[in-house]
């Protein structure tokens, strides 16, 4: 099968959507849809902000260009985007566009704040979303994204854990009003917290010193950088305890959920809504608050023998049932 992928450079990055369509033997091309703010410089995001939106449009006109050019040459047999690119299409050129083809969309980010996306959504054939409000609000399928093979591993309850505690990503507004607490509480009782986030950038080398004197004890925690698949996999391997905070407005797991669990550690994750089969302290511990955080952080360091009993009842749920190969076929068969 013939399949146009269009997907933001970090999201494949991160879930390795591309390789894994690979392994079905399709032929996939990648049509990549970040927005005009990240393929641009410094310099030119200035001047857009300050209404000069030339360069913005030529930019759209020859992604748009780009895109019809990949289909008539490809023709792909089906158009699959992750997550959709509103601000590439008007919903009058994705309709033109979508006469004749079968174009296909999996949701792996909230949809609360886009309310627009409803006015494409008719023009496919199928629609998935990870968020279970979502499904149920718009009206498509419910799926939850699994994880990619970089994470499974067999479950080894003997396998060295040198951190307490890790948490692997963004560094969002919510999660820190959890990490700067956690941090210090951390540092008081002399144990290890490691955050792997691609938090300073190089042109944004300022923000640094404003974020150390803001959050003090969390700074001394942070390891700047993008962590691929398989180093996070090591560092879920490697912690006692696997910190999950999902970003605001979703109700269910996110891929992190199952890509920890995959791993054979033990997770605590931000009470959800939806749990997609999971179950609230037999696979995973949950906590609601920053005082519950510390209390299950403290509790857990202190229980082993029930930290690897949940640890083992997860990634039992998760392998194979959730690997992302098992989301893919689902979405194109």
């Amino acid at each position: 099968m013939k399949l146009l992928l269009g997907i933001d450079f970090s999201v494949n990055r991160l879930l390795l959507i591309a390789k894994s369509l690979e392994q079905f033997d399709h032929e996939v091309r990648t049509f990549i849809t970040d927005d005009f703010a990240r393929q641009i410089s410094h310099i030119e995001n200035i001047l857009d902000r300050f209404s000069f939106h030339f360069r913005r449009e030529v930019f759209h006109e020859k992604r748009i260009l780009k895109f019809e050019r990949l289909i008539k040459d490809f023709k792909p047999d089906i158009i699959f985007f992750i997550n959709f690119p509103m601000d590439i299409f008007s919903v009058e050129e994705f309709e033109r566009l979508s006469i004749g083809r079968r174009f296909r969309i999996f949701f792996v980010d909230p949809l609360k704040n886009h309310p627009d996306v409803e006015e494409y959504l008719r023009f496919c054939d199928q629609v998935f979303s990870y968020d279970q409000d979502d499904a149920e609000r718009l009206n498509v399928q419910y799926l939850p994204l699994g994880y990619s093979p970089s994470y499974e591993m067999q479950f080894d309850p003997q396998i060295s854990k040198t951190i307490d505690v890790s948490f692997v990503g963004s560094l969002f507004k919510n999660r820190l009003e959890f990490l700067e607490p956690l941090a210090k509480f951390m540092k008081d009782h002399g144990k290890t917290l490691k955050v792997f986030s691609p938090a300073f950038k190089r042109k944004n080398f300022w923000k640094r010193p404003i974020f150390n004197k803001k959050f003090p004890n969390l700074a001394k925690c942070i390891e700047n950088g993008f962590v691929d698949p398989k180093d996070a996999a090591r560092i879920y391997s490697q912690s006692k305890i696997c910190l999950n905070i999902h970003v605001p407005d979703a109700s269910s797991p996110n891929p992190r959920t199952f890509e920890i669990l995959a791993t054979g550690s033990f997770q605590l994750i931000d009470e959800r809504k939806h749990y997609s089969n999971l179950i609230p302290s037999k696979d995973l511990a949950t906590f609601k608050s920053i005082e519950e955080l510390i209390d299950r952080v403290e509790y857990f360091l202190n229980h082993e023998e029930e930290r690897i009993e949940i640890a083992r009842n997860g990634h039992k749920k998760v392998v194979p049932e959730f690997r992302l190969a098992n989301c893919l076929e689902r979405i194109l068969k």
